[in-house]
């Protein structure tokens, strides 16, 4: 932050008029003393004058000194403040005012930070209120979601005609979207409170992500995309949250299944594949997440992890949000792994988590 001092030439610029008026009436004062001894036939020296003159400067500087020192404590503080940053509680320790004017500033500034205050601890009771309301709500709606999930797979047992098939086909995917729905805003939630809800330990990304593809199997095989992970290691290890981590990685296949999707052709319907590739490098560990989809426009790329950006592909898709991307790359920042992403439009994206031991520790707790 800048510094605000207030040097000695700053104070007597400041009181540059009562000065000027003071000298002007030392004039006018002399002025009429000659005058008046003028009547009377006598002049008074011109030394004298000098005299008069210079005493008055004298006292006026000795004035200006006594007021300046009186008051230097009190400008000594508020360079200090200026100096310590944006702390606002740091307002509250102003004292020492040295006249009525300066006092009044002090208690303004001592009022208005009550009052601040006060309003910011509404605003976080607010805010855990809203906290609190929303995780309840979404565990509430994601059973009900999970009882439809559980039907619609019992019934592919039970109904025989290809209609009734099909519409608990459109179901079972309408009910994942609610699904990925819900837990987007469960995420979004925590995410507020990210240091309550993070536990770094030693986790097997080989096995995490051959869980992730499990989970999204179904999916997979709806839109004729073949899963595949390959490993320079058969377990590389790294230290992270193991629940955020599967998070993330949800969130990039699913993108790449969803826009898979898009870029195929009616005529089009061979399989096409999405790769996880594991390697280790000297910089640390990467995780690239390489599909054959449609890509993304150059013009996009700078802003594919802005919040609520779909871009020119997301108008091509009502179920875009343009949250998954942000959080994902919220969540691989605050662990203190990077994610990043490079994209040869109409052939597909590659988006690569970058794991290094020196970053996590120093990062998650911000």
């Amino acid at each position: 932050m800048e510094k605000c001092v207030m040097k000695f030439n700053d104070f007597i610029m400041d009181r540059l008029l009562y000065i000027v008026i003071f000298l002007v009436n030392v004039v006018l004062i002399l002025l009429v003393i000659s005058l008046d001894l003028l009547q009377s036939a006598i002049l008074i020296e011109k030394g004298n004058i000098i005299y008069i003159f210079v005493l008055s400067l004298v006292g006026l500087s000795l004035f200006l000194m006594i007021d300046y020192a009186s008051k230097k404590a009190y400008f000594n503080q508020l360079t200090r403040l200026n100096q310590e940053g944006e702390d606002v509680e740091a307002s509250v320790v102003l004292s020492g005012a040295a006249n009525r004017e300066q006092q009044q500033v002090q208690d303004l500034m001592h009022a208005r930070h009550r009052l601040y205050s006060d309003q910011l601890t509404q605003h976080r009771q607010r805010q855990e209120h809203h906290h609190h309301f929303m995780n309840q709500w979404v565990h509430h709606m994601k059973t009900p979601v999970s009882v439809i999930g559980l039907l619609t797979q019992q019934s592919r047992d039970i109904v025989t005609t290809g209609q009734a098939k099909k519409l608990l086909q459109s179901i079972e995917e309408e009910n994942e979207k609610l699904a990925y729905g819900l837990e987007m805003v469960l995420q979004m939630a925590r995410l507020d409170q990210f240091e309550l809800d993070v536990h770094v330990k030693r986790v097997d990304l080989n096995g995490l992500i051959r869980s992730v593809i499990n989970d999204n199997k179904k999916s997979c095989i709806r839109q004729a995309i073949y899963p595949k992970l390959v490993s320079s290691e058969p377990q590389i290890i790294v230290e992270t949250d193991e629940k955020w981590m599967r998070f993330v990685f949800n969130q990039l296949m699913g993108n790449a299944i969803k826009y898979s999707k898009l870029g195929n052709a009616a005529e089009d319907m061979e399989s096409k594949q999405l790769l996880f590739n594991v390697e280790r490098t000297p910089q640390g560990i990467s995780v690239h997440v390489e599909d054959e989809g449609i890509g993304i426009q150059p013009q996009d790329i700078p802003r594919v992890f802005d919040a609520f950006f779909t871009g020119e592909n997301g108008r091509l898709t009502a179920a875009s949000t343009g949250m998954g991307l942000f959080l994902a790359k919220q969540v691989c920042g605050r662990l203190g792994h990077r994610l990043t992403v490079r994209s040869d439009y109409g052939k597909g994206s590659i988006f690569t988590v970058s794991y290094t031991s020196e970053s996590l520790h120093r990062d998650v707790w911000q």
